[in-house]
């Protein structure tokens, strides 16, 4: 969690959380992070959803990770979007009750309507779930988000690479 004034309110959530609720959101809803989850979460809400979207990243392109395919295919889906606004080389300030507060590369700063605010900054791993098991087990193989946060395709490639060996 990036240590922005407000992130504790409500109304503010992570990325994983407002996967779990994303039909309850309505209104205008800021994703700060605009890597894949970001991009892909603020692409359902106003599409699927019809909510007024702005996504807030830090860098100069949106899901920097993805490959070419995927971008091709996320520019063409965005062209089509239009209740989504995307800001980049922008940088979340402060959350506030009802707005979020970003200071543009310009050193401007200025304030975004929110109804909710999505965090989609990273993910950190977690293998302490994983851990407990040594011990209890003979073999103990760890894939996946709690080695490191990654794609859905290290972890399928991980998995069936240890499953051949066993």
């Amino acid at each position: 969690t990036p240590p922005i004034e407000g992130i504790e309110q409500e109304h503010v959530m992570h990325g994983t959380d407002a996967l779990k609720i994303e039909d309850q959101l309505k209104g205008n809803i800021v994703v700060n992070g605009g890597g894949n989850v970001g991009v892909e979460i603020a692409l359902e809400q106003s599409i699927r959803y019809n909510n007024n979207v702005t996504i807030v990243e830090m860098g100069k392109e949106l899901a920097p990770q993805g490959h070419m395919l995927y971008k091709i295919g996320l520019r063409q889906t965005l062209e089509q979007c239009k209740s989504l606004t995307t800001l980049l080389e922008c940088g979340c300030q402060k959350i506030k009750k009802d707005a979020v507060v970003i200071k543009e590369k310009d050193g401007n700063v200025r304030e975004i309507k929110a109804d909710y605010v999505i965090v989609c900054t990273g993910l950190r791993s977690n293998s302490e779930l994983a851990e407990s098991f040594y011990g209890i087990c003979p073999n103990i193989t760890m894939i996946g988000d709690c080695i490191k946060p990654r794609k859905i395709m290290e972890a399928t490639f991980e998995g069936h690479s240890i499953a051949l060996n066993i």
